[in-house]
């Protein structure tokens, strides 16, 4: 009996500990960019919530260009309120049209080329956001957007400075702007676009401040990343493409290749992190006519692609769906890098003839 006070204090202080530790795990969410692609992510997180319950109730989201969108959407919605988030952002992408995002210039294609920063106006795009995103976020968010100027990767966040709704929508103004798709936006007097110029997964921001919320221990961090890109570098005949199919498809190459040297910088800069399931195409993801199309049909595909990716990963268990991708990345970068030089030759080739032909149908009229 003597023993006995001695066995309840080990006791609770075992349990005390057990809760502390739960109370210090933290859930973080990366999302990558990839144009028109983000429905596949709101599948795949479809997926996520229904099959982890709480285990995906996620504390920090990095997102980047489409990834951003996602990110401030998810944010607009507390912690454990996640099956009604994940349902409104199912319904988000089905009734999500082009005409929200962008429009023509006045003078089409021709002015958007030679007098503006893109070849389409995003006006609608600010009106739209500020209808979807009208409060400050309620999780921890990071969006990523690149400096214009001197290329340089920004990340705005709401734990590091104020980001209400209106910082919200211009944050992610500027992380979707698609370089020469869409204009650059200017914050601070300092304009931005894509951050996927320079970082298309931003697993860095949602580790650093895991790492506030754990007191530094990463044993307690567990990170998802869902990708837009597929597992494999599927190789296309781009030799009717226009010019800007010719831009889109370097772009999405470089995509391809940072995510893959992110994917095995993370595993090398975070060892003790626990990287719990990546979610990636095991499809290839349909592609518009248009740059950022919308297409509702291929909306629908894009989620139900998404859902099912998110099940295989979560039925494979923890960390394995992550190790198979990193040991493909590694394989992949060992063979030598994607080279975009002959794409990039032809888009300029392409730009020079519609801006030519351009030049002579406005005469013409």
């Amino acid at each position: 009996m003597r023993y006995l006070p001695s066995a309840i204090f080990i006791i609770l202080a075992a349990l005390a500990l057990s809760s502390d530790a739960q109370a210090d795990k933290c859930l973080g969410l990366v999302l990558q960019g990839g144009g028109d692609k983000g429905a596949y992510q709101a599948g795949a997180l479809l997926g996520l919530v229904n099959g982890l319950g709480s285990e995906a109730q996620y504390d920090v989201i990095s997102g980047v260009s489409i990834g951003a969108v996602n990110a401030a959407f998810i944010s607009q919605f507390a912690k454990g309120d996640d099956k009604e988030m994940v349902t409104k952002l199912v319904d988000f992408w089905l009734n999500l049209q082009s005409s929200d995002i962008y429009e023509p210039w006045f003078g089409g294609i021709v002015q958007g080329l030679l007098l503006e920063p893109s070849i389409y106006n995003t006006a609608p795009s600010k009106k739209f956001f500020e209808s979807i995103f009208t409060q400050s976020p309620k999780r921890f968010i990071s969006v990523g957007a690149t400096n214009v100027n001197n290329a340089q990767y920004r990340t705005f966040k709401n734990f590091e400075a104020n980001l209400g709704p209106k910082e919200l929508v211009q944050a992610v103004m500027a992380s979707f702007a698609s370089p020469g798709i869409f204009p650059y936006v200017t914050i601070d007097g300092i304009p931005y676009f894509d951050g996927g110029a320079v970082l298309n997964m931003d697993v860095g921001s949602a580790v650093s401040k895991c790492r506030e919320i754990t007191g530094g221990v990463d044993e307690n961090i567990h990170i998802d990343i869902i990708f837009l890109n597929g597992k494999t570098y599927k190789p296309q005949n781009a030799s009717n493409y226009n010019a800007i199919k010719m831009l889109m498809r370097a772009i999405e190459l470089m995509s391809y290749q940072s995510s893959l040297s992110g994917l095995v910088q993370a595993q090398n800069s975070y060892p003790k992190v626990h990287f719990r399931y990546v979610i990636q195409p095991s499809k290839t993801l349909p592609d518009s006519i248009l740059p950022m199309g919308f297409n509702s049909e291929h909306i629908k595909k894009m989620i139900e692609y998404g859902t099912d990716d998110a099940k295989d990963a979560i039925k494979k268990g923890p960390k394995t769906s992550f190790q198979e991708a990193a040991d493909e990345a590694k394989q992949l970068l060992s063979k030598g890098r994607i080279n975009n030089d002959e794409l990039m030759a032809q888009y300029m080739s392409e730009l020079e003839k519609v801006i030519r032909e351009g030049w002579i149908d406005q005469a013409s009229k």
